[in-house]
């Protein structure tokens, strides 16, 4: 089950999101979610190269970040517009930002249907999210 979820959220060509694991394994995935996905699913310390403040930041991801994730809820997906270019709808919508200000000034640039679904949260209330998801599809999985 976790394999089948690693192929889905990594793509094979450049995207923003680039994770580098301890090996130096470069791997790309579609959005801010999935690096948090890719992480619960593969227990390892990464670093993530993506747009912070308008340029290209390298971090490392853990539950002490600071970090802001643009989150909506996966029962909101249907309501948003195709993805084409993402194996999710939610992705073109997920994104790591330094601040609630720099959130919610990208957030404006949404159009308005679209706004109110999309939240900010804290990286590290995402981690915890995304691995009590992991966990439990793996047990049902």
């Amino acid at each position: 089950m976790s394999e089948e979820i690693l192929n889905k959220i990594t793509s094979h060509r450049p995207t923003n999101f680039k994770i580098i694991e301890q090996d130096s394994k470069e791997i790309y995935v579609y959005c801010a979610l999935d690096v948090l996905l890719y992480a619960a699913l593969t227990c390892n310390d990464i670093i993530v190269e993506t747009t912070l403040s308008g340029e290209n930041t390298r971090f490392k991801l853990d539950a002490n970040s600071e970090l802001i994730l643009s989150f909506i809820n996966p029962h909101d997906a249907e309501k948003l517009p195709p993805s084409y270019n993402t194996p999710s709808t939610i992705c073109p919508y997920s994104r790591f930002f330094t601040n609630l200000e720099e959130f919610e000034s990208w957030r404006n640039t949404l159009p308005e249907e679209i706004r109110h679904l999309v939240i900010p949260i804290s990286v590290k209330e995402a981690l915890f999210i995304i691995k009590r998801y992991v966990i439990s599809s793996l047990d049902n999985g």
